[in-house]
C-alpha cells in the first residue's frame, strides 16, 4: 500500500498565519488607495506636477501608475501607459508587471527617482494567476515521451513572423528636439505593444518580451553607430536566438554588415557545432559565422552526457595561462572574420556592436576582445543594463567594441521555452512543471538524476513532472510540504541553462532557405485580428507576400509578411 504523502502541521499553521496576514495587507492597501484617490480629487486641474517630476521635466519611457501593493518575488503591479501623459490605452491598466534585473521601484518615489532607479530595468507582463494554477494542476498528468531522442529546431523561428517583430526607431532629424523625438518613439512603441498583445490574445501564444522602451533605445543606438553588428546566439538553439526581424532590419533597412557568433560550443558535441555552422551559412549567405567558447574544450570529457561529469567539467579550474591563450585565439578569430566588413565612422573608429538575447554570452565575448575583464558577467539573464564603449587597440587599431544589454524579443513559443533558454530570471519563475515536462519528454530525467518513485506512489504509476520533482526533492532531503518541489524544479531549470543537462536542438539539414510553404500567387482578401486585409503577391526575389490591413481609421497599415498557411489561419478567426 502506498504511503501517504507527508503533510506538516506546522506548515498548516503557517499557511493560516499567512492567510490572515494577507487579508490584513489587502485591507491596508485598500485604505491607502482610498486616501490617495481623495487626495487626487482635491488636486487642481492642469497641475504640472501630475505629469512632471520635481524639476518639471516631462516623464518619458514606460509610465508607471499606482502600485497595486501585491508584491511577491519582485512582482509589482503598475498601471501601464506609453508616451507622455496618459498615452495609449493598451488595456493593461489593471494588469501588473514584473520588474527584473533593475532593482525595485517604491511607491513613495518621485517621478525622477523612479526614472533614475528603474530607467533601464526590464519589465515583463505578469502572468495571469489562473493560467499558472491551471498549469500547476496539469503537473500530475503523465509525461508523453518524445518519439525520438533527436529533436529538430523549429523552422518557424528562422523566418520573420508577420507580427512578432521588434520595435524599430522612427525616422528623426538633427533639427528636432529631444522631446519631439522621444514622443514619436513612445507613440510608435505603444502601437507595437498593442499589436503584439492583440495578436497573442487572439491567435498565438507569445513569450515574455521587453516592455521598457529605454532598453530598446539601447539596441537602437548600438545598431546606428556600429560598423559591424555581431549577433550572438547559443549553439543549443541558434534559430531561437537570432531574431529574423533584427537581421532583416540590419541588412535591408539600414544596410549594416552583420556577423553571427555561435557561442557556448563547449557544451555540445563537435558534430552538432559543424552542422549548425553549415546550416547558418546556407540560411544567411554572405554573413560570416564564427564559433566561440569561453572555456577550452577538454577532449576527454567533452562528449560525456552524465549530469555529474558535466557539472565537474563546468566547474573545473583552468590555469590562467591556458585560459588567456584560449581567449586570445577566440578573439583573433572574431576580428579576422570581421575585419573585411569594418569601415571607419566619421571620427575614424572601427565600431563592433555586440547584440543578442540575455544570457547568450555577449559580455564574455566583449571581455575576450578586450584581452581582460572589462565588464562584469553573471549567469543571471540581463546582468548588463547599459551599453558600454570599450577600446580594443591591442587587437584592432582604432577599434571599439560596444556591449549592448540583452533584450527579449517576442517569439511565437510557449513561456517555458524562454525559461529553459535562460532568457527569464530563474528566481522569478512561478511555475516550473511545464519546463520539467518539456525536458522529461526529451530527456530521461529519472535516469539522469538516478530517481526512484516515492513510496506514496504505486510502482505502475507513470512518471509525471510533479513526481520527478518530489522524487528528487526527497533524494536531496527537502521538505516537500514547504515548497520543496518548486525548489527542485528551479534547480532542474538551473542545470539546463548552465549546461549540466544537455538540451540541444538539431538543425533540419534540408535546404534552410526553403521553408516548405507556398508563396501567394494572386491578391487575396483575408480577415486578420486587426480587421479585413489584403495580401499582395511577393516579388520574384522575395520569400514572403506583403499584407496590408484596413484599420478603423480607414487607413492602410503595413502588418508584415504572409504565406498560404498563415492566410488559412487568419480566415479561421
Amino acid at each position: 500500500m502506498a504511503r501517504k504523502k507527508p503533510v506538516s502541521g506546522k506548515h498548516r499553521r503557517s499557511q493560516l498565519k499567512l492567510k490572515r496576514k494577507t487579508a490584513a495587507n489587502r485591507k491596508s492597501a485598500k485604505d491607502t488607495k482610498n486616501d490617495r484617490e481623495s487626495q487626487s480629487h482635491t488636486r487642481k486641474a492642469g497641475d504640472p506636477s501630475d505629469r512632471r517630476g520635481e524639476k518639471g521635466r516631462p516623464q518619458t519611457g514606460l509610465i508607471l501608475g499606482e502600485e497595486s501593493h501585491d508584491r511577491k518575488g519582485g512582482e509589482v503591479g503598475f498601471g501601464l501607459g506609453f508616451g507622455v501623459g496618459p498615452g495609449l490605452g493598451l488595456g493593461l491598466s489593471s494588469s501588473s508587471i514584473v520588474t527584473s534585473f533593475g532593482g525595485r521601484i517604491d511607491t513613495g518615489d518621485t517621478v525622477e527617482k523612479r526614472e533614475r532607479k528603474g530607467r533601464l530595468a526590464t519589465f515583463f507582463i505578469k502572468e495571469d494567476d489562473r493560467k499558472v494554477n491551471k498549469r500547476k494542476k496539469n503537473a500530475s498528468n503523465p509525461i508523453n515521451r518524445h518519439p525520438t531522442s533527436i529533436y529538430e529546431a523549429d523552422e518557424a523561428f528562422a523566418t520573420q513572423h508577420p507580427v512578432f517583430c521588434h520595435p524599430r526607431r522612427p525616422q528623426w532629424a538633427q533639427r528636432e528636439s529631444k522631446q519631439v523625438v522621444e514622443a514619436r518613439e513612445e507613440a510608435m512603441f505603444g502601437v507595437w505593444v498593442n499589436r503584439v498583445l492583440t495578436w497573442a490574445r487572439l491567435v498565438e501564444e507569445v513569450t515574455p518580451f521587453e516592455l521598457n522602451i529605454d532598453v530598446w533605445r539601447q539596441l537602437w543606438r548600438v545598431c546606428e553607430f556600429s560598423s559591424v553588428v555581431v549577433i550572438v546566439c547559443d549553439v543549443r538553439y541558434p534559430t531561437f536566438h537570432i531574431p529574423p526581424s533584427l537581421f532583416n532590419h540590419l541588412t535591408q533597412d539600414i544596410s549594416k554588415r552583420v556577423m553571427i557568433v555561435v557561442n557556448k560550443v563547449d557544451l555540445v558535441p563537435c558534430e552538432l557545432v559543424e552542422r549548425w555552422c553549415k546550416w547558418l551559412k546556407a540560411r544567411y549567405p554572405n554573413t560570416p559565422v564564427v564559433t566561440f567558447s569561453s572555456r577550452p574544450i577538454d577532449p576527454d570529457t567533452h562528449n560525456k552526457t552524465g549530469i555529474n561529469s558535466r557539472r565537474k567539467r563546468l566547474h573545473k579550474r583552468v590555469s590562467k595561462g591556458v585560459y588567456k591563450k584560449h581567449l586570445d585565439e577566440q578573439a583573433r578569430k572574431i576580428i579576422k572574420a570581421a575585419a573585411p566588413l569594418l569601415t571607419p565612422n566619421p571620427k575614424g573608429f572601427l565600431v563592433l556592436g555586440v547584440v543578442g538575447h540575455p544570457n547568450v554570452g555577449k559580455t564574455s565575448i566583449v571581455n575576450a576582445l578586450c584581452g581582460t575583464k572589462r565588464a562584469s558577467t553573471s549567469s543571471t539573464a540581463g546582468h548588463t543594463k547599459h551599453l558600454q564603449h570599450l577600446p580594443i587597440p591591442h587587437i584592432l587599431e582604432n577599434g571599439v567594441v560596444v556591449d549592448c544589454p540583452g533584450l527579449v524579443f517576442p517569439r511565437p513559443a510557449p513561456r517555458h521555452l524562454t525559461e529553459l533558454m535562460g532568457l527569464y530570471p530563474i528566481a522569478q519563475i512561478r511555475e516550473t512543471y511545464s519546463a520539467v515536462r518539456f525536458l522529461a519528454q526529451r530527456l530521461k530525467l529519472e535516469k539522469l538524476y538516478g530517481l526512484r518513485k516515492p513510496d506514496w506512489y504505486d510502482e505502475d504509476d507513470p512518471w509525471t513532472p510533479l513526481m520527478i520533482c518530489e522524487a528528487l526533492g526527497e533524494k536531496k532531503g527537502y521538505d516537500l510540504t514547504r515548497g520543496g518541489a518548486h525548489r527542485v524544479g528551479l534547480e532542474i531549470l538551473k542545470d539546463c541553462t548552465d549546461g549540466a543537462l544537455l538540451l540541444a536542438f538539431h538543425p533540419n539539414d534540408t535546404d534552410p532557405r526553403n521553408n516548405g510553404d507556398q508563396k501567394i500567387s494572386q491578391e487575396a482578401r483575408v480577415n486578420t485580428p486587426f480587421g479585413p486585409g489584403i495580401v499582395r503577391p511577393a516579388p520574384p526575389e522575395s520569400e514572403w507576400s506583403l499584407c496590408s490591413v484596413h484599420l478603423d481609421s480607414n487607413a492602410i497599415a503595413y502588418i508584415g509578411a504572409a504565406t498560404v498557411s498563415q492566410i488559412h489561419k487568419w480566415n479561421e478567426i
